[in-house]
Parts: C-alpha cells; sequence; structure tokens
C-alpha cells in the first residue's frame, strides 16, 4: 500500500479559496491528489503541526479590530478533515506567523501589522488559552522608507533549546533574544540580547540549528542569509551570504528559510527571481556553500515545507496559484522539479501530517 502524507496548505481567501485545503502526497509514487478543503477559515496563512493537532493564525472573523488571531484544529486520521478545537480572538493582535514552545505546550506569535508578539499556553488536547503574554515593540530604522517606517516584527522561533525565544524585529532591523519562562499559568519573555543586522536588511524568519549554538537568519530586503553564533547569552554575526545568482539585478524579497531533516542542506525561497536557493551545511563549523538555485515552478514562493523523510519538498506559489513538488537530491540537495502540481488560489502556508 502506497504511503500516503497529509499536506495541509492555508491560503489566501479573497481569490475563491474558502481556508486550509489537504491534498495527499502519495509518497512511493511521488503525486499529489487534488486539493479538498479540510476546514474553513479565513485567511490561515501559517501554519503549525503537533501531536495530531493543526494550528493557523487567522484574519477577520467579525468587524473592526477583533481578529481570529490562532485557532487549532484536530486532524482526521482518516480523511485529513480538520475538526475545530479552539480559537482565540484579541483586540489588535493578528499574527503572520506562529511557532510552537515547551515541548507543544506554548504557541507563540508574531503580529507584523501592529508590531507585537504574544504567547498562549495550550491545553493537553489543543485548546488554546487566553493570551498570556503580549510584546509591543517602538523602534524602526526608517532606511526602507515603504517598510520600516513604522515597527513590524516578522517571526518569533524557539531556540533549540529551552529557556530562549528569538523574534525577527524587521523595522529596526535587530534579532531580539528573549528569556523565556513558561508555567503552568503564566508566560515570560524578557530581552536577553539584540543582534543588529546589515541597516535596512529586514529580517524576516530564522532557524535554528539542532545541534545548539548556530541561528541562520533571512533578511528579506537585501536578501542575505545571516550565520549566527548564540551561546546563551548574546547572538553573534559570523558570515552572510546571498539568496540570489550574482548575476541577477531584478527586484526580489526574501522568504522562507528551512534546514533539511538530516541538516546537511538549507533552503531559501526568492520572490521576484521565484527561485528556491539550496546550500551544503558544514558539518563541522555550520558554514553555509550555494550549491545552486532552481525556478519555484510559479510566482512568488511564499513558503515551502520537507517531508519527515527528507525526500521530498513541496513549495506555495502564492500569485501563480499553485503547489509545486519537488524531489530533493540526497547528494547535492538540489530540489528536482517531480512535474507534479496542483492548483490552488494563493497558496501560503505549508504543513505535513503523516497518515497512519
Amino acid at each position: 500500500m502506497a504511503k500516503e502524507i497529509f499536506v495541509y496548505i492555508g491560503t489566501y481567501s479573497g481569490g475563491g479559496s474558502r481556508g486550509i485545503y489537504c491534498v495527499k502526497l502519495d509518497a512511493d509514487h511521488g503525486t499529489l491528489s487534488e486539493p479538498v478543503l479540510a476546514a474553513e477559515q479565513q485567511d490561515p496563512g501559517f501554519l503549525r503541526i503537533s501531536d495530531g493537532i493543526l494550528y493557523c493564525t487567522g484574519d477577520p472573523d467579525g468587524e473592526g479590530d477583533k481578529y481570529c488571531t490562532v485557532a487549532s484544529y484536530r486532524i482526521g486520521q482518516d480523511d485529513g478533515r480538520l475538526q475545530r478545537i479552539s480559537s482565540r480572538q484579541v483586540d489588535k493582535l493578528r499574527f503572520c506567523h506562529i511557532s510552537l514552545a515547551d515541548n507543544g505546550r506554548v504557541l507563540l506569535g508574531a503580529d507584523y501589522r501592529h508590531g507585537k508578539t504574544a504567547a498562549f499556553l495550550l491545553g493537553t488536547e489543543g485548546e488554546i488559552d487566553a493570551v498570556a503574554a503580549v510584546l509591543v515593540y517602538a523602534g524602526a530604522s526608517g532606511v526602507n522608507p515603504e517598510r520600516q517606517m513604522e515597527p513590524h516584527v516578522h517571526s518569533i522561533t524557539p531556540y533549540t533549546k529551552p529557556g530562549y525565544a528569538f523574534v525577527c524585529d524587521f523595522s529596526a532591523d535587530a534579532v531580539r533574544c528573549y528569556k523565556t519562562s513558561f508555567e503552568d499559568t503564566s508566560c515570560e519573555l524578557s530581552l536577553n540580547d539584540s543582534l543588529f543586522v546589515a541597516a535596512g536588511a529586514g529580517p524576516r524568519h530564522l532557524v535554528c540549528h539542532p545541534g545548539g549554538k548556530l541561528v541562520y537568519v533571512i533578511n528579506e530586503l537585501s536578501n542575505t542569509i545571516a550565520t549566527c553564533v548564540f551561546d546563551g547569552g548574546e547572538l553573534e554575526l559570523v558570515d552572510e551570504v546571498s539568496t540570489l545568482p550574482a548575476d541577477f539585478r531584478g527586484e526580489n524579497t526574501a522568504a522562507e528559510i528551512a534546514l533539511s531533516p538530516g541538516t546537511r542542506f538549507l533552503y531559501a525561497s526568492n520572490r521576484g527571481h521565484d527561485s528556491i536557493a539550496y546550500y551544503s551545511v558544514d558539518a563541522a563549523t555550520g558554514a553555509l556553500e550555494l550549491q545552486g538555485v532552481v525556478s519555484s515552478q510559479g510566482e512568488h514562493p511564499r513558503n515551502f515545507a520537507f517531508t519527515a523523510s527528507g525526500k521530498y519538498m513541496v513549495v506555495a506559489n502564492r500569485d501563480s496559484n499553485n503547489v509545486v513538488l519537488f524531489k530533493l537530491d540526497k547528494e547535492s540537495g538540489e530540489p528536482v522539479y517531480t512535474g507534479t502540481q496542483v492548483q490552488l488560489s494563493q497558496p501560503m502556508g505549508i504543513a505535513f501530517c503523516d497518515t497512519k
């Protein structure tokens, strides 16, 4: 029997989509089924899955400044349908990015529009408690007059080891490191250190090496990846590489960054050049070396994700309305287009869940 993996896709709802869709990936044959609506939800742009529960961002469910900040769903193991567990609406809190911390007991979120981050405690069945902590940002470098004139934060990510979390402070060109304390009834985040990247770089997302000490930051506006060392106290910038070919002269904004399972390779997406850059990761030092840049087979690759085995990558191309399947070369790390893709209006977030 073919190994099937559920692929969940969050979408913008304005172009005809109605929420979160499920596609089945046949891992033996490298094919995708047609998308099926798994749950109605307005603009679920970013997804996370843990222990059979899917968490998503959301946009207004009502009028004014009342937002469906985050929602949780139980995944149906037979058909992939989603059953809503809970949702939280918080005034003027609208997430563009979420992550899970403390072994799935805490949900962290970043609000680009309002320049905030927040934390929620989670129940054992995925219930989302009331907001437990909110941080409000005030700084903006003003280097980019179109994007950095007021506070914006783009992501919040827990460190590989418990006790810390990192925030990409987009408008201040800074990566903030927080000490975290998560109790049964409270969450605390206290500023530990700030690393300032190049002026106008616009840090967007980051990924922590599971081996510890290394943090890779993708800068949206400068189209670079910063390699940082974290010793449990300070973040130190040690290297920076481009996400683009040396001869590219067009407009581009970098988007997603991720390490492959096994951490031999790192990947980044480019919107404008419409491509996926891939790098080898030195096993001893963590240094990145660009191996190549391949077409995303669409426009505006907003997000991508890997199967747990590291065999496949799925890319969401928002502006060309297609979701594309790539097979990762074991030796070079190159994403090789399988010839398989599905059409879906304005796909955004991607998350995988293995079936039984």
